[in-house]
Protein backbone atom coordinates (compact mmCIF):
# COMPACT_ATOMS: atom_id res chain seq x y z
CA UNK A 1 0.00 0.00 0.00
CA UNK A 2 2.92 2.24 0.22
CA UNK A 3 3.54 4.96 3.13
CA UNK A 4 1.11 8.11 3.59
CA UNK A 5 1.97 11.47 4.26
CA UNK A 6 -0.83 14.03 4.96
CA UNK A 7 -0.28 17.84 4.31
CA UNK A 8 -3.14 19.80 6.42
CA UNK A 9 -3.62 23.49 4.02
CA UNK A 10 -6.50 25.76 5.57
CA UNK A 11 -9.54 27.04 3.85
CA UNK A 12 -8.50 30.29 3.46
CA UNK A 13 -4.87 29.23 1.72
CA UNK A 14 -6.79 27.48 -0.95
CA UNK A 15 -8.84 30.29 -1.65
CA UNK A 16 -5.40 32.44 -2.30
CA UNK A 17 -3.98 29.41 -3.93
CA UNK A 18 -6.60 28.38 -6.08
CA UNK A 19 -6.63 31.60 -8.75
CA UNK A 20 -2.73 30.53 -9.09
CA UNK A 21 -4.57 27.80 -12.01
CA UNK A 22 -4.67 30.87 -14.47
CA UNK A 23 -1.22 30.95 -14.60
CA UNK A 24 -0.30 27.32 -15.48
CA UNK A 25 -0.53 26.24 -19.04
CA UNK A 26 -3.47 24.74 -20.49
CA UNK A 27 -1.59 21.36 -20.76
CA UNK A 28 -1.11 18.68 -18.22
CA UNK A 29 0.86 17.14 -20.44
CA UNK A 30 3.55 19.99 -20.14
CA UNK A 31 5.53 20.33 -16.45
CA UNK A 32 4.27 24.17 -16.65
CA UNK A 33 0.64 23.20 -16.91
CA UNK A 34 1.21 21.41 -13.61
CA UNK A 35 1.48 23.42 -10.34
CA UNK A 36 3.91 23.46 -7.92
CA UNK A 37 3.27 22.83 -3.97
CA UNK A 38 7.08 23.19 -2.13
CA UNK A 39 7.94 22.76 1.65
CA UNK A 40 11.13 23.96 2.93
CA UNK A 41 10.87 22.94 6.50
CA UNK A 42 9.65 26.21 7.95
CA UNK A 43 6.97 27.16 4.97
CA UNK A 44 4.85 26.14 2.23
CA UNK A 45 4.93 27.79 -0.85
CA UNK A 46 3.02 27.25 -4.59
CA UNK A 47 4.40 28.16 -7.73
CA UNK A 48 2.59 28.54 -11.18
CA UNK A 49 3.68 29.73 -14.49
CA UNK A 50 3.63 28.95 -18.69
CA UNK A 51 6.70 30.68 -19.67
CA UNK A 52 5.94 34.21 -20.10
CA UNK A 53 4.71 34.88 -15.86
CA UNK A 54 5.24 32.42 -13.05
CA UNK A 55 4.03 33.23 -10.04
CA UNK A 56 5.12 32.11 -6.06
CA UNK A 57 2.29 32.26 -3.27
CA UNK A 58 3.25 31.66 0.32
CA UNK A 59 1.33 29.28 2.48
CA UNK A 60 1.58 28.90 6.20
CA UNK A 61 4.22 27.62 8.05
CA UNK A 62 4.76 23.91 7.24
CA UNK A 63 7.90 21.55 9.07
CA UNK A 64 7.53 19.15 5.71
CA UNK A 65 10.20 18.63 3.08
CA UNK A 66 8.75 18.27 -0.49
CA UNK A 67 8.85 19.69 -3.78
CA UNK A 68 5.92 17.81 -5.74
CA UNK A 69 3.54 18.81 -8.78
CA UNK A 70 0.07 19.31 -8.48
CA UNK A 71 -2.70 18.49 -10.82
CA UNK A 72 -4.53 21.86 -11.59
CA UNK A 73 -7.78 18.79 -10.91
CA UNK A 74 -6.40 18.87 -7.28
CA UNK A 75 -6.56 22.68 -7.01
CA UNK A 76 -9.67 23.43 -8.46
CA UNK A 77 -11.07 20.84 -6.38
CA UNK A 78 -9.46 21.87 -3.29
CA UNK A 79 -10.38 25.38 -3.92
CA UNK A 80 -14.37 24.62 -4.91
CA UNK A 81 -14.54 22.92 -1.13
CA UNK A 82 -12.86 25.79 0.23
CA UNK A 83 -15.13 27.99 -0.71
CA UNK A 84 -18.26 26.36 1.24
CA UNK A 85 -15.91 26.78 4.56
CA UNK A 86 -14.27 23.04 4.06
CA UNK A 87 -10.11 22.30 4.31
CA UNK A 88 -8.69 19.85 2.09
CA UNK A 89 -5.53 18.04 2.96
CA UNK A 90 -2.82 17.20 0.70
CA UNK A 91 -2.17 13.05 1.32
CA UNK A 92 0.96 11.78 -0.51
CA UNK A 93 1.22 7.80 -1.31
CA UNK A 94 4.96 6.65 -1.69
CA UNK A 95 6.49 3.32 -2.03
CA UNK A 96 9.26 2.35 0.05
CA UNK A 97 12.10 4.65 -1.97
CA UNK A 98 9.88 7.57 -1.26
CA UNK A 99 8.58 8.13 -4.99
CA UNK A 100 5.01 9.27 -5.06
CA UNK A 101 2.59 7.13 -6.45
CA UNK A 102 -0.76 8.80 -6.04
CA UNK A 103 -1.65 12.19 -4.90
CA UNK A 104 -5.23 12.98 -2.68
CA UNK A 105 -6.84 16.52 -2.38
CA UNK A 106 -9.31 15.42 0.57
CA UNK A 107 -11.75 16.78 2.50
CA UNK A 108 -14.08 15.45 5.54
CA UNK A 109 -16.82 14.74 2.75
CA UNK A 110 -15.14 14.12 -0.30
CA UNK A 111 -11.62 13.19 -2.32
CA UNK A 112 -10.13 13.28 -5.15
CA UNK A 113 -6.85 11.33 -6.28
CA UNK A 114 -4.97 11.31 -9.50
CA UNK A 115 -1.65 9.62 -10.21
CA UNK A 116 1.56 11.35 -9.20
CA UNK A 117 3.45 13.17 -11.95
CA UNK A 118 7.28 12.12 -11.44
CA UNK A 119 8.62 15.19 -13.67
CA UNK A 120 10.56 17.89 -11.78
CA UNK A 121 9.28 21.62 -11.71
CA UNK A 122 11.93 23.74 -13.92
CA UNK A 123 14.71 25.32 -11.76
CA UNK A 124 13.36 28.42 -11.24
CA UNK A 125 13.96 29.78 -7.71
CA UNK A 126 17.45 31.65 -8.12
CA UNK A 127 15.82 33.35 -11.75
CA UNK A 128 13.10 34.38 -9.77
CA UNK A 129 14.96 35.89 -6.60
CA UNK A 130 17.11 37.97 -9.32
CA UNK A 131 14.41 39.31 -10.61
CA UNK A 132 12.31 40.21 -7.66
CA UNK A 133 15.48 42.19 -6.89
CA UNK A 134 15.94 43.80 -10.42
CA UNK A 135 15.67 47.93 -10.30
CA UNK A 136 12.36 49.47 -12.03
CA UNK A 137 9.71 51.93 -11.39
CA UNK A 138 7.11 51.16 -8.42
CA UNK A 139 3.71 52.46 -7.61
CA UNK A 140 1.83 51.11 -4.29
CA UNK A 141 -2.22 50.72 -5.25
CA UNK A 142 -4.90 48.98 -3.87
CA UNK A 143 -5.38 45.77 -5.69
CA UNK A 144 -9.13 46.06 -6.43
CA UNK A 145 -8.83 49.64 -7.61
CA UNK A 146 -6.58 48.60 -10.46
CA UNK A 147 -8.04 45.48 -11.46
CA UNK A 148 -11.66 47.74 -11.90
CA UNK A 149 -9.51 50.01 -13.62
CA UNK A 150 -8.18 47.27 -15.87
CA UNK A 151 -11.38 45.67 -16.33
CA UNK A 152 -12.80 49.27 -17.70
CA UNK A 153 -9.44 49.76 -19.90
CA UNK A 154 -10.63 45.99 -21.30
CA UNK A 155 -13.95 47.44 -22.29
CA UNK A 156 -14.52 46.86 -25.80
CA UNK A 157 -15.66 50.07 -27.63
CA UNK A 158 -19.37 49.96 -29.07
CA UNK A 159 -18.09 49.78 -32.44
CA UNK A 160 -19.06 47.68 -35.39
CA UNK A 161 -15.49 47.41 -37.12
CA UNK A 162 -14.12 45.63 -34.15
CA UNK A 163 -14.40 41.86 -34.22
CA UNK A 164 -15.34 40.35 -30.79
CA UNK A 165 -12.95 37.54 -31.71
CA UNK A 166 -10.20 39.91 -32.66
CA UNK A 167 -7.58 39.87 -28.95
CA UNK A 168 -7.56 42.70 -27.14
CA UNK A 169 -4.77 45.28 -28.12
CA UNK A 170 -1.74 45.57 -25.71
CA UNK A 171 -1.72 47.84 -22.98
CA UNK A 172 1.15 50.26 -22.02
CA UNK A 173 1.45 49.88 -18.41
CA UNK A 174 3.63 53.09 -17.17
CA UNK A 175 4.85 54.08 -13.36
CA UNK A 176 5.11 57.83 -13.92
CA UNK A 177 6.88 58.89 -10.43
CA UNK A 178 4.27 61.04 -8.43
CA UNK A 179 1.44 60.57 -10.35
CA UNK A 180 0.62 56.71 -10.10
CA UNK A 181 -0.08 54.02 -12.98
CA UNK A 182 -0.99 54.76 -16.19
CA UNK A 183 -2.66 52.34 -19.35
CA UNK A 184 -3.01 53.19 -22.77
CA UNK A 185 -4.04 51.54 -25.54
CA UNK A 186 -5.18 52.11 -29.12
CA UNK A 187 -8.54 50.20 -30.21
CA UNK A 188 -8.25 50.06 -34.00
CA UNK A 189 -9.61 53.24 -35.83
CA UNK A 190 -10.39 55.13 -32.29
CA UNK A 191 -6.62 56.34 -31.37
CA UNK A 192 -5.59 56.37 -27.74
CA UNK A 193 -7.36 55.61 -24.76
CA UNK A 194 -5.68 56.34 -21.68
CA UNK A 195 -6.55 55.76 -17.86
CA UNK A 196 -4.73 56.45 -14.89
CA UNK A 197 -4.68 55.43 -11.38
CA UNK A 198 -3.44 58.49 -9.08
CA UNK A 199 -0.79 56.41 -6.48
CA UNK A 200 2.18 56.74 -4.30
CA UNK A 201 5.03 56.04 -7.26
CA UNK A 202 8.66 56.44 -7.60
CA UNK A 203 10.69 56.54 -10.81
CA UNK A 204 9.25 56.81 -14.12
CA UNK A 205 8.79 53.44 -16.75
CA UNK A 206 6.80 51.90 -19.76
CA UNK A 207 6.12 48.43 -20.91
CA UNK A 208 3.85 46.84 -23.18
CA UNK A 209 1.87 43.77 -21.61
CA UNK A 210 -0.93 41.52 -22.49
CA UNK A 211 -4.33 42.83 -20.29
CA UNK A 212 -5.22 39.11 -19.71
CA UNK A 213 -1.97 38.79 -18.14
CA UNK A 214 -2.12 41.44 -15.72
CA UNK A 215 -5.86 40.90 -14.79
CA UNK A 216 -4.81 37.69 -14.06
CA UNK A 217 -2.12 38.88 -11.89
CA UNK A 218 -4.78 40.76 -9.54
CA UNK A 219 -6.79 37.97 -9.03
CA UNK A 220 -7.77 36.95 -5.61
CA UNK A 221 -5.84 39.74 -4.40
CA UNK A 222 -7.18 42.67 -1.83
CA UNK A 223 -5.39 45.83 0.11
CA UNK A 224 -1.85 47.21 -0.72
CA UNK A 225 -0.05 45.69 -3.14
CA UNK A 226 3.25 46.92 -5.88
CA UNK A 227 3.87 47.27 -8.90
CA UNK A 228 6.99 47.42 -10.68
CA UNK A 229 8.24 48.05 -14.38
CA UNK A 230 11.52 47.12 -14.64
CA UNK A 231 14.63 49.77 -15.96
CA UNK A 232 15.57 46.59 -18.69
CA UNK A 233 13.37 45.36 -21.18
CA UNK A 234 14.42 41.68 -20.57
CA UNK A 235 13.28 42.07 -16.64
CA UNK A 236 9.67 40.94 -15.76
CA UNK A 237 6.82 43.49 -14.69
CA UNK A 238 6.02 42.60 -11.07
CA UNK A 239 3.04 43.05 -9.17
CA UNK A 240 3.76 42.05 -5.19
CA UNK A 241 1.60 41.94 -2.04
CA UNK A 242 2.32 40.42 1.12
CA UNK A 243 1.80 36.64 0.48
CA UNK A 244 2.39 37.18 -3.47
CA UNK A 245 5.21 37.07 -6.29
CA UNK A 246 3.96 37.39 -9.68
CA UNK A 247 6.64 38.30 -12.57
CA UNK A 248 5.01 38.84 -16.08
CA UNK A 249 7.47 39.41 -19.16
CA UNK A 250 6.44 42.63 -20.94
CA UNK A 251 5.84 42.08 -24.60
CA UNK A 252 9.79 43.32 -26.06
CA UNK A 253 8.62 45.67 -28.78
CA UNK A 254 11.31 46.25 -31.15
CA UNK A 255 12.21 49.84 -30.19
CA UNK A 256 11.03 49.49 -26.25
CA UNK A 257 14.21 47.15 -25.92
CA UNK A 258 16.57 50.34 -26.68
CA UNK A 259 14.63 53.08 -24.64
CA UNK A 260 16.73 52.65 -21.19
CA UNK A 261 19.99 52.75 -22.79
CA UNK A 262 18.73 56.07 -24.88
CA UNK A 263 17.33 57.01 -21.67
CA UNK A 264 20.75 57.08 -20.06
CA UNK A 265 22.06 58.61 -22.82
CA UNK A 266 19.88 61.47 -23.05
CA UNK A 267 20.12 62.15 -18.70
CA UNK A 268 23.79 62.21 -19.16
CA UNK A 269 23.50 65.47 -21.79
CA UNK A 270 20.56 66.91 -20.79
CA UNK A 271 19.83 65.85 -17.25
CA UNK A 272 17.48 63.89 -15.36
CA UNK A 273 14.61 65.37 -15.88
CA UNK A 274 14.78 64.62 -20.15
CA UNK A 275 13.36 61.21 -19.69
CA UNK A 276 9.75 62.52 -18.56
CA UNK A 277 7.77 62.33 -22.31
CA UNK A 278 5.66 64.34 -23.49
CA UNK A 279 2.12 62.62 -24.70
CA UNK A 280 3.10 62.27 -28.41
CA UNK A 281 6.11 60.30 -26.89
CA UNK A 282 8.54 62.93 -27.11
CA UNK A 283 11.20 63.85 -25.05
CA UNK A 284 12.04 67.65 -25.23
CA UNK A 285 15.53 68.51 -25.65
CA UNK A 286 15.49 72.44 -25.83
CA UNK A 287 12.86 75.27 -25.57
CA UNK A 288 14.32 77.84 -27.94
CA UNK A 289 13.69 76.31 -30.95
CA UNK A 290 12.02 72.95 -29.65
CA UNK A 291 14.27 70.30 -30.53
CA UNK A 292 12.49 66.75 -29.65
CA UNK A 293 14.06 63.63 -30.09
CA UNK A 294 11.86 60.31 -30.19
CA UNK A 295 11.98 56.50 -30.55
CA UNK A 296 11.76 55.24 -33.90
CA UNK A 297 10.18 51.48 -34.25
CA UNK A 298 12.43 50.45 -36.87
CA UNK A 299 14.99 48.01 -38.38
CA UNK A 300 17.20 49.18 -36.79
CA UNK A 301 15.74 51.28 -34.48
CA UNK A 302 16.47 54.73 -34.55
CA UNK A 303 16.79 58.03 -31.86
CA UNK A 304 15.42 60.23 -34.09
CA UNK A 305 16.22 64.34 -33.56
CA UNK A 306 14.02 66.72 -34.72
CA UNK A 307 12.74 70.22 -35.10
CA UNK A 308 9.72 72.54 -36.69
CA UNK A 309 11.76 74.91 -38.57
CA UNK A 310 8.75 76.01 -40.68
CA UNK A 311 5.47 75.65 -40.08
CA UNK A 312 2.05 76.60 -42.14
CA UNK A 313 4.67 76.71 -45.23
CA UNK A 314 2.64 75.28 -48.66
CA UNK A 315 3.81 72.62 -50.77
CA UNK A 316 5.34 73.78 -54.26
CA UNK A 317 8.27 72.25 -56.90
CA UNK A 318 10.15 75.88 -55.78
CA UNK A 319 10.53 74.67 -51.94
CA UNK A 320 11.09 71.01 -53.09
CA UNK A 321 13.71 72.53 -54.95
CA UNK A 322 15.36 74.89 -52.25
CA UNK A 323 15.33 71.90 -49.85
CA UNK A 324 17.19 69.02 -52.07
CA UNK A 325 19.74 72.56 -52.69
CA UNK A 326 20.33 72.78 -48.79
CA UNK A 327 20.50 68.96 -48.35
CA UNK A 328 22.97 68.59 -50.87
CA UNK A 329 25.20 70.99 -48.44
CA UNK A 330 23.94 70.31 -45.09
CA UNK A 331 25.40 67.06 -43.83
CA UNK A 332 24.96 64.68 -40.64
CA UNK A 333 20.93 66.38 -40.78
CA UNK A 334 18.47 66.64 -43.32
CA UNK A 335 15.13 69.14 -43.94
CA UNK A 336 11.86 68.04 -45.99
CA UNK A 337 8.53 68.96 -46.45
CA UNK A 338 5.48 66.91 -44.75
CA UNK A 339 2.02 67.94 -43.82
CA UNK A 340 2.73 71.77 -44.53
CA UNK A 341 5.74 71.88 -42.03
CA UNK A 342 9.57 71.96 -43.27
CA UNK A 343 10.83 69.45 -40.73
CA UNK A 344 14.63 68.90 -40.01
CA UNK A 345 15.87 65.29 -38.46
CA UNK A 346 18.98 63.71 -37.92
CA UNK A 347 19.30 59.97 -37.38
CA UNK A 348 21.15 58.10 -34.33
CA UNK A 349 21.21 54.26 -33.99
CA UNK A 350 20.04 53.08 -30.80
CA UNK A 351 21.88 51.70 -28.36
CA UNK A 352 25.39 52.77 -29.70
CA UNK A 353 24.89 56.30 -29.81
CA UNK A 354 27.20 58.35 -27.19
CA UNK A 355 26.78 61.29 -25.49
CA UNK A 356 29.23 63.54 -27.87
CA UNK A 357 26.57 61.81 -30.62
CA UNK A 358 23.64 62.85 -29.48
CA UNK A 359 24.71 66.50 -28.36
CA UNK A 360 26.07 67.15 -31.76
CA UNK A 361 22.78 66.27 -33.77
CA UNK A 362 20.90 68.19 -31.08
CA UNK A 363 23.40 71.30 -31.95
CA UNK A 364 23.39 70.91 -35.58
CA UNK A 365 19.18 70.10 -35.77
CA UNK A 366 19.13 73.84 -33.79
CA UNK A 367 21.62 75.69 -35.78
CA UNK A 368 19.81 74.65 -39.02
CA UNK A 369 16.38 75.11 -37.55
CA UNK A 370 17.34 78.83 -36.33
CA UNK A 371 19.40 79.69 -39.69
CA UNK A 372 16.95 78.24 -42.44
CA UNK A 373 13.04 78.87 -40.97
CA UNK A 374 13.27 82.46 -41.00
CA UNK A 375 14.80 82.22 -44.91
CA UNK A 376 12.19 79.57 -45.95
CA UNK A 377 9.59 81.45 -44.27
CA UNK A 378 10.50 84.97 -46.48
CA UNK A 379 10.55 83.11 -49.50
CA UNK A 380 7.63 80.62 -49.35
CA UNK A 381 5.68 81.66 -46.15
CA UNK A 382 4.66 79.98 -43.23
CA UNK A 383 5.69 80.36 -39.56
CA UNK A 384 9.46 79.94 -38.68
CA UNK A 385 10.07 78.12 -35.66
CA UNK A 386 9.55 80.68 -32.86
CA UNK A 387 12.69 81.65 -30.46
CA UNK A 388 12.08 82.06 -26.80
CA UNK A 389 14.26 81.64 -24.79
CA UNK A 390 14.85 82.44 -21.00
CA UNK A 391 11.74 80.66 -19.77
CA UNK A 392 8.18 79.64 -21.02
CA UNK A 393 6.57 83.13 -22.26
CA UNK A 394 9.55 85.14 -22.29
CA UNK A 395 9.69 85.57 -25.31
CA UNK A 396 13.11 85.79 -27.53
CA UNK A 397 17.09 85.86 -27.17
CA UNK A 398 17.09 89.40 -26.09
CA UNK A 399 14.44 88.66 -22.84
CA UNK A 400 18.00 86.75 -21.45
CA UNK A 401 20.20 90.63 -21.70
CA UNK A 402 16.81 92.23 -20.14
CA UNK A 403 17.56 90.11 -16.93
CA UNK A 404 18.32 92.10 -13.80
CA UNK A 405 20.72 89.22 -11.79
CA UNK A 406 21.29 90.16 -8.33
CA UNK A 407 23.52 88.58 -5.59
CA UNK A 408 23.09 87.84 -1.45
CA UNK A 409 26.50 89.79 -1.12
CA UNK A 410 25.12 90.58 2.10
CA UNK A 411 22.52 87.26 4.63
CA UNK A 412 18.94 88.80 3.60
CA UNK A 413 20.06 91.20 1.04
CA UNK A 414 19.81 90.76 -2.21
CA UNK A 415 21.98 93.80 -4.72
CA UNK A 416 21.83 94.24 -8.59
CA UNK A 417 24.97 93.71 -10.42
CA UNK A 418 24.17 93.43 -13.72
CA UNK A 419 24.04 97.27 -13.36
CA UNK A 420 26.74 100.25 -13.15
CA UNK A 421 27.21 100.24 -9.35
CA UNK A 422 30.68 99.38 -8.18
CA UNK A 423 31.92 96.20 -9.15
CA UNK A 424 31.85 93.96 -5.67
CA UNK A 425 33.68 90.60 -7.09
CA UNK A 426 37.77 89.95 -8.07
CA UNK A 427 36.87 89.16 -11.89
CA UNK A 428 34.06 88.13 -14.05
CA UNK A 429 31.51 86.00 -12.65
CA UNK A 430 28.77 83.20 -13.80
CA UNK A 431 25.16 83.24 -13.15
CA UNK A 432 23.36 79.89 -13.23
CA UNK A 433 19.88 78.16 -11.91
CA UNK A 434 18.36 74.76 -11.90
CA UNK A 435 14.85 76.10 -12.35
CA UNK A 436 12.64 75.46 -14.81
CA UNK A 437 14.95 73.34 -17.50
CA UNK A 438 14.46 73.97 -21.18
CA UNK A 439 11.99 76.73 -20.40
CA UNK A 440 9.78 74.40 -18.76
CA UNK A 441 7.47 75.17 -16.03
CA UNK A 442 8.00 73.85 -12.68
CA UNK A 443 5.98 73.69 -9.39
CA UNK A 444 7.94 75.55 -6.58
CA UNK A 445 8.36 72.90 -5.10
CA UNK A 446 10.56 71.06 -7.69
CA UNK A 447 12.59 73.90 -8.42
CA UNK A 448 13.11 73.98 -5.00
CA UNK A 449 14.05 70.45 -4.54
CA UNK A 450 16.73 70.88 -7.45
CA UNK A 451 18.53 74.23 -5.74
CA UNK A 452 20.60 72.12 -3.26
CA UNK A 453 21.97 69.49 -6.38
CA UNK A 454 22.91 72.57 -7.99
CA UNK A 455 25.11 74.39 -5.23
CA UNK A 456 26.33 70.62 -4.48
CA UNK A 457 27.50 70.30 -8.39
CA UNK A 458 29.68 74.01 -7.66
CA UNK A 459 31.19 72.86 -4.51
CA UNK A 460 32.26 70.05 -6.37
CA UNK A 461 33.79 71.95 -9.01
CA UNK A 462 35.73 74.04 -6.37
CA UNK A 463 33.81 77.47 -7.23
CA UNK A 464 32.83 80.14 -4.81
CA UNK A 465 28.94 80.88 -4.52
CA UNK A 466 26.87 83.53 -3.68
CA UNK A 467 22.64 82.96 -3.57
CA UNK A 468 21.27 84.94 -6.46
CA UNK A 469 17.92 85.78 -8.43
CA UNK A 470 17.44 86.13 -11.84
CA UNK A 471 14.61 88.90 -12.85
CA UNK A 472 12.65 89.74 -15.84
CA UNK A 473 12.89 93.61 -16.83
CA UNK A 474 8.43 93.60 -16.29
CA UNK A 475 9.34 91.68 -12.98
CA UNK A 476 6.66 88.95 -13.98
CA UNK A 477 9.21 85.91 -14.06
CA UNK A 478 12.03 85.06 -11.90
CA UNK A 479 14.33 82.39 -10.45
CA UNK A 480 16.14 81.74 -8.10
CA UNK A 481 20.26 80.12 -8.99
CA UNK A 482 23.59 80.86 -8.12
CA UNK A 483 26.68 83.73 -8.88
CA UNK A 484 29.73 81.41 -8.89
CA UNK A 485 33.21 82.81 -9.17
CA UNK A 486 36.80 81.14 -9.03
CA UNK A 487 35.95 79.20 -11.59
CA UNK A 488 35.73 79.38 -15.56
CA UNK A 489 33.37 79.07 -18.47
CA UNK A 490 33.33 75.87 -19.56
CA UNK A 491 33.04 74.21 -16.22
CA UNK A 492 30.40 76.48 -15.60
CA UNK A 493 28.60 75.89 -19.02
CA UNK A 494 28.78 71.84 -17.83
CA UNK A 495 27.21 72.40 -14.88
CA UNK A 496 24.39 74.22 -16.76
CA UNK A 497 23.80 71.43 -19.14
CA UNK A 498 23.89 68.93 -15.92
CA UNK A 499 20.35 71.00 -15.04
CA UNK A 500 19.37 71.45 -18.47
CA UNK A 501 19.46 75.57 -19.08
CA UNK A 502 19.60 76.95 -22.28
CA UNK A 503 21.89 79.16 -21.05
CA UNK A 504 24.47 80.99 -18.59
CA UNK A 505 25.08 85.13 -17.69
CA UNK A 506 29.17 86.06 -17.36
CA UNK A 507 29.49 89.07 -15.83
CA UNK A 508 32.69 91.23 -15.30
CA UNK A 509 33.08 94.87 -14.44
CA UNK A 510 32.19 96.19 -17.83
CA UNK A 511 29.60 93.86 -19.66
CA UNK A 512 27.02 90.89 -19.54
CA UNK A 513 26.99 88.39 -21.83
CA UNK A 514 24.98 85.50 -22.49
CA UNK A 515 26.20 82.18 -23.26
CA UNK A 516 24.11 79.67 -24.98
CA UNK A 517 24.87 76.23 -23.45
CA UNK A 518 23.84 73.67 -26.46
CA UNK A 519 25.12 75.70 -29.23
CA UNK A 520 27.90 78.97 -30.26
CA UNK A 521 25.54 81.65 -29.43
CA UNK A 522 26.41 84.61 -27.70
CA UNK A 523 24.87 87.76 -26.93
CA UNK A 524 26.30 90.89 -24.84
CA UNK A 525 25.29 94.62 -23.47
CA UNK A 526 27.24 97.10 -21.61
CA UNK A 527 26.53 96.49 -17.80
CA UNK A 528 24.09 98.95 -16.32
CA UNK A 529 22.47 99.43 -20.03
CA UNK A 530 18.95 97.33 -19.80
CA UNK A 531 17.30 96.70 -23.01
CA UNK A 532 13.66 97.71 -23.23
Amino acid sequence: MGTRTTIEVPADEWLGVGPLVTFAAPDEFAVLGMLRMVGDGARRYWWSGDGRRVVRQRGGTDDGTYDILLSPRLVEFAFGRALTGEAATIDLVTDDDGSVLAVTARTDTQALTVAADPRAYPSIDEVFASELAADGAWAEVDAEELAALIDVARRRPAVEHIDDEEPDPLFWLAVVGGEGIMIDLRWPGLGLTEFQLRARAEGSRTAAVPPSQLADALIGLEGPITVVVPDFAHNAIRVSSADRDALILPIETTFERMRFSTEQVLAEVFGPTVVQRDTDGHYRLSHDIPVFARLVDDEPVRIQVFAVAVDGVEHSAELLSELNDHNARLGFARCFWMNDQVLVECDLMAGTTEAAELQAAHERVLTISRELGPLLAAVFGGTPAETHVGGAGSGNWDDYLRTVVAAELVDGTLTPISDADAWPYPGTVWALTSDNPMGTWRSDEENQAARPELIAAVDAAGARHHRSVGTSVDTEHSEVGLVVWDTDRDTVLDIARRFRQEAIFEIDPDEVRVIACFDDRAAARPRGLLLR
